[in-house]
């Protein structure tokens, strides 16, 4: 053979060799030009991030969803509050002399105690005795405590009313009844003697009704003698108001 055509044939092998080593050995196992490892670090970061907002946004829809499920529970607990209170049986206004006066909702059978503990209890000028804590609330009432100042007023106003009934159906005043009593309680000038007065007598005062003259009697047997027309005021329910009528009228010997 000649030696041209050996070189020729040569060339053209050599081309063809080439030939299939840049267009054979650059194809990827899959056939799409992208080398398998860059394929999977490529696609392998892409597919965790795609999973990571995905969980993300799952959290996040959990998140909204917890947050909105607490929203309506409060919402729910805060109705139920409101319509109980609605609904509570008794609702009584306590004023006067205690710490927080206003409008208070009480269960049925509640007392004037349970009252005044739910506005917050006495205030330091309440007449703690005055008003019975035992009596039941009901719907609508209106409790009120009064101030030792008042209390006194109230039970003198409401002394001064008996012994006005008890003149009344003697036929006699005070003053009358003090000149008409020759009983050993009554002294030479027409006072009174808390000490030794029945009474009948003690009635015959100013203010004085059979309550307090029962009570008097019953101090000075239990405690002794009355040193001083003032220790009257030491009797229950006998206060300076009271006291104030009564002056002049009251003797210890």
């Amino acid at each position: 053979m000649p030696e041209r055509n050996r070189k020729r044939i040569t060339a053209a092998i050599m081309a063809a060799v080439l030939f299939l080593m840049c267009f054979g050995c650059g194809r990827s196992a899959d056939g799409i030009g992208i080398p398998v490892e860059e394929f999977s670090s490529e696609s392998g970061p892409r597919e965790e991030s795609e999973s990571g907002q995905t969980a993300g946004t799952q959290a996040e829809s959990g998140s909204g969803r917890a947050a909105d499920a607490q929203a309506e529970s409060e919402s729910s607990r805060t109705a139920g509050t409101l319509a109980e209170s609605r609904s509570a049986p008794l609702v009584v206004f306590v004023c006067g002399a205690v710490r927080n006066p206003g409008l208070y909702a009480l269960s049925e059978g509640s007392r004037a105690g349970d009252a005044v503990r739910a506005a917050g209890g006495f205030s330091g000028d309440a007449d703690t005795e005055f008003c019975n804590l035992a009596e039941t609330v009901a719907d609508g009432q209106q409790l009120r405590i009064l101030t030792k100042q008042e209390a006194e007023t109230a039970e003198a106003a409401k002394d001064g009313l008996r012994g006005a009934d008890g003149d009344e159906a003697s036929g006699q005043d005070g003053s009358a009844a003090e000149g008409a009593s020759t009983g050993a309680g009554t002294t030479a000038d027409g006072m009174v003697n808390i000490n030794q007065a029945s009474k009948e007598e003690l009635m015959t005062l100013p203010g004085i009704g059979e309550a307090k003259a029962e009570a008097i009697i019953r101090y000075r047997e239990e405690q002794g003698a009355f040193a001083s027309p003032e220790d009257v005021m030491l009797v229950p329910g006998i206060k300076k108001g009271a006291f104030a009528k009564l002056q002049g009228h009251i003797a210890v010997k």
